[in-house]
């Protein structure tokens, strides 16, 4: 008996494989579309040092203003 299901497991793994369809969700995937390129940075920004002694970076127009508190002078 034990021979048996031997040979059955041999001959089942052995067997030609099964004709597939094309309906499988993999035949249906498209590629992603490929990434754009980053914009380059600008290698110059406007900055200086006020007359106080604190150094500043950027447009004095700007819309925004950012202002760091740090202990590392």
């Amino acid at each position: 008996m034990k021979y048996l299901f031997a040979l059955l497991l041999l001959l089942t793994a052995c067997a030609a494989p099964s004709p597939q369809d094309n309906t499988s969700p993999l035949a249906t995937l498209t590629p992603a579309p490929t990434p754009s390129p980053t914009p380059a940075l600008p290698t110059t920004f406007a900055g200086g040092q006020n007359a106080d002694g604190t150094f500043y970076r950027g447009s004095a127009d700007a819309p925004i203003t950012l202002i760091e508190y740090s202990d590392y002078l």
